[in-house]
């Protein structure tokens, strides 16, 4: 983990952990037992607040001021908030 600074657990239809923390968001994959960590430097990743998966198994991640994150298939899709 590259924090100890946790802001939302959740866990998948794959038994996946998903934690957000103040600048990244971690999975924990217990079939493989491996960490990964998405954050600024690999991808949209800037300030995960939220998680929440929809009926087909995808992430919905809620960033502070910066809008949402689609993740389906491991690629990422900013969906910036705007005000009109």
């Amino acid at each position: 983990m590259p924090t100890d600074e946790l802001d939302n657990v959740a866990v998948d239809k794959k038994n996946i952990i998903w934690i957000s923390s103040i600048s990244n968001l971690t999975r924990f994959d217990f079939d493989s037992t491996r960490w990964k960590n998405y954050n600024r430097t690999n991808s949209p990743v800037i300030f995960p607040r939220k998680l929440s998966f929809d009926n087909e198994g995808n992430k919905w991640i809620a960033e502070a001021d910066q809008g949402f994150l689609f993740m389906k298939d491991d690629i990422i899709t900013q969906i910036p908030v705007t005000d009109q």
